[in-house]
């Protein structure tokens, strides 16, 4: 879910990601935009069925974010996103 544009993107640095990891149980950026989970399963389960329902591009993108929940990292990030543009998610 998309919330707010920021005025300014954001550079994807540990620097920006590591405060966000004291939050939940991991944060995955996707798409520009960080989301902080509370729960990695709801996470792993919101991807494998983002997976499951994209084909290409999208598909190996939830693909590299849902393998990197699975494999218990704090960040867990889609191989693409340089910037954030999209305020944080909290889910």
């Amino acid at each position: 879910m998309k919330g707010q544009l920021l005025d300014n993107a954001i550079d994807v640095s540990m620097e920006v990601l590591t405060p966000l990891t004291c939050q939940g149980e991991c944060v995955t950026v996707c798409y520009n935009q960080a989301t902080v989970w509370q729960d990695r399963s709801m996470a792993a389960e919101f991807y494998l069925e983002a997976m499951m329902c994209s084909e290409g591009c999208e598909r190996d993108r939830y693909t590299d974010v849902l393998l990197e929940i699975m494999s218990g990292n704090a960040v867990c990030h889609d191989g693409v996103t340089r910037f954030l543009t999209w305020e944080t998610d909290y889910r």
